[in-house]
């Protein structure tokens, strides 16, 4: 028990490491004040350019990655698997680094299924992608992804705990794509290519 707990401490801590933060500090940019003031790859991309913003995009998927695999490795039990994948992309949004700000959690969040249900998430990131492709509008695609990936997860993987994690992995992004909901209805959301 004391190792699950452990194990859970270890993914909100892992998930709050903003490399976001860590590379604006590194080129002088501070995420939390520019554009959304976001610290996650889409921020970066557009306040330090595309090499950086994948560049912080990948570390934060691996953040998802490492917690989910790390308890896969190590719990007692299955379901502290789930739970780090939960955790992680907690402490991703809500950094104990950051006072508890940081980003919206997609790119830890694709980590997170990238261990635990490879298959669905390859279905996903199609229809995402081309979302982004059309509308040039990340957060929509965003939200398309973490919407589709219950139903994907109940065809093709249809495991109780994965798809409890997925409703409110879903449900934590809309809440912290809120703003940018707003703007879409508005019209005046920042499109992929715009500066911060």
């Amino acid at each position: 028990m004391l190792l699950d707990i452990g194990l859970l401490v270890a993914a909100y801590l892992l998930g709050a490491i903003s490399w976001g933060k860590l590379f604006g500090k590194m080129c002088g940019v501070d995420l939390l004040q520019v554009g959304s003031g976001s610290t996650g790859g889409t921020n970066a991309l557009r306040a330090m350019g595309p090499v950086i913003g994948l560049i912080v995009g990948l570390l934060d998927c691996g953040k998802g990655v490492a917690a989910v695999w790390l308890a896969r490795q190590f719990a007692t039990a299955e379901w502290v698997a789930f739970a780090a994948g939960l955790i992680v992309v907690v402490g991703h949004n809500y950094s104990i680094f950051l006072k508890f700000k940081g980003g919206k959690g997609i790119a830890t969040t694709a980590g997170v299924y990238l261990v635990l249900t490879p298959l669905a998430l390859a279905c996903a990131i199609p229809v995402s992608l081309l979302a982004i492709f059309l509308t040039r509008y990340v957060s929509l695609g965003s939200l398309i992804f973490v919407a589709q990936m219950p139903l994907f997860i109940l065809t093709i993987n249809p495991q109780s705990g994965i798809i409890v994690l997925a409703v409110l992995l879903a449900v934590m992004a809309f809440i912290r794509h809120s703003g940018n909901i707003k703007r879409l209805v508005g019209g005046n959301e920042r499109r992929l290519g715009e500066k911060a």
